[in-house]
């Protein structure tokens, strides 16, 4: 990876070339620009991909896709019921078994056909934040 003075650098020779080449004829002619030295992680003018069109207001496109691709599911912006294979009572009674200390985190994920990471993540309360500690 390149340090600030790399890049420092690389613009100080972009400048100096596109400096000699205004003075030169070609500059005169404005051909045959000198292209920028390459940096790493910049994808340059050329591996651009560029559209043709013009830009249609977001209502018309919103239809055109629905008209198009009606068919398909879209995610709704409406809060959804959890899918999951566990319910509040569920999520209550893994929090009090861990807390309790009578039972491995992986046991209690085999007892109720989950991974391990979703009993972590109960525990820690990142998902069922919802939820008292006893419902």
């Amino acid at each position: 990876m390149w340090s600030h003075t790399d890049f420092l650098l690389a613009l100080v020779y972009d400048k100096l070339a596109e400096h000699n080449w205004m003075i030169s004829a070609d500059g005169a002619k404005r051909i045959r620009r000198p292209k920028p030295l390459p940096r790493p992680g910049v994808v340059s003018d050329d591996e651009t991909k560029h559209y043709r069109g013009k830009a249609i207001p977001m209502d018309q496109m919103a239809a055109k896709v629905a008209r198009e691709y009606g068919h398909l599911h879209a995610v709704s912006d409406e809060p959804q019921e959890r899918r999951g294979k566990l319910t509040a009572e569920q999520a209550v009674a893994i929090r009090s078994l861990s807390a309790a200390g009578q039972f491995t985190r992986e046991e209690i994920a085999l007892s109720y056909e989950v991974s391990q990471s979703t009993i972590g993540r109960i525990v820690r309360r990142e998902t069922w934040t919802d939820i008292p500690d006893s419902a």
